[in-house]
């Protein structure tokens, strides 16, 4: 399937491929899962559990909710749409980082079912349309690769295309407030190397420095890094390495207040992160161990006050 046009936004309302290759449909028990919220969650301790926070939907004045969910939309996902679609808007996140996510499959099925989010490309970030609009000058899409503005461009070695998407988002009811850069992403797998990986860490924190027009603006970044913390390019963005020079300063929200937690995300160790600006104060940090969507990712979530 063709890549997106890094140049060029899109919303829930165009029909968009993401790059990936497409695999085959896996057939198992997950198919088998409920479509009642009950069944989902059958109680507040169970749905904190899934959305990562405790006290439910209220945030306060001053807080952001943000999740990362790998969805696995390749995995029997017009059986697990409907769960994924009533556990978002449980969730009251203002913005989900996705990745696996391809747009007619998965994300436009997603906001059909959930009015409340729409999404950005690439890979899609779903926001809280009744909280924030999209900044139609500070959104787009870029490949990971020497050639980022190439369309589908692959220098570094990857089994398939890899890119991120950004964008900028304002508050609806005043959009001249302060606003918020939220950038997605899906790093390499599969025999990658940590070099690539790091490449591609680089590259985003490049695009940030240079191309956003209100730098004063808290930005994050979420995705499905498929690195360990122990991996150059987790420890790049955290400030641990000394080269190349680290323009900003994150810090990944869940280690923020779980310094010694296990951080298995689906994959025996932690994968999947949501960094943060340095100066931000993290509120609540979860990875919902129980995964009733049937990804073989568990869902990250942080509350933030910037």
């Amino acid at each position: 399937s063709s890549s997106p046009s890094p140049s060029t936004a899109a919303t829930s309302e165009e029909a968009t491929s993401d790059g990936r290759r497409r695999r085959p449909q896996r057939r198992g028990p997950v198919g088998a899962i409920s479509n009642r919220l009950s069944d989902i969650v059958p109680s507040d301790e169970a749905s904190d559990r899934f959305v990562g926070m405790e006290g439910g939907l209220g945030l306060k004045d001053g807080q952001l909710k943000i999740i990362t969910f790998n969805m696995q939309d390749h995995n029997m996902f017009m059986a697990r749409s409907g769960n994924i679609a009533k556990l978002m808007q449980f969730s009251g996140a203002d913005f989900i980082g996705s990745q696996e996510c391809e747009h007619q499959r998965c994300a436009d099925r997603l906001v059909q079912a959930n009015p409340r989010y729409k999404y950005v490309r690439y890979p899609p970030i779903f926001y809280d349309s009744e909280k924030w609009t999209v900044d139609e000058t500070e959104n787009g899409a870029f490949m990971l690769s020497d050639t980022p503005d190439v369309q589908g461009s692959n220098t570094w070695g990857f089994r398939w295309p890899r890119a991120a998407g950004w964008a900028r988002f304002v508050p609806k009811n005043n959009a001249s407030g302060t606003g918020v850069y939220v950038y997605n992403t899906h790093f390499c797998c599969c025999g990658c190397s940590q070099k690539s990986q790091l490449k591609s860490a680089v590259l985003i924190q490049k695009h940030m420095v240079e191309n956003r027009e209100y730098p004063n603006d808290p930005v994050f970044l979420t995705g499905d890094f498929n690195a360990a913390e122990n991996m150059d390019a987790i420890r790049w963005l955290k400030g641990e390495l000394p080269s190349p020079a680290n323009e900003l300063c994150f810090v990944d929200t869940f280690r923020e207040l779980h310094p010694e937690k296990n951080g298995n995300t689906g994959h025996v160790f932690k994968i999947d992160y949501i960094f943060g600006p340095c100066n931000a104060e993290v509120v609540a940090a979860r990875i919902a161990s129980v995964t009733p969507a049937g990804s073989d990712h568990y869902p990250v979530s942080a509350v933030v006050r910037v």
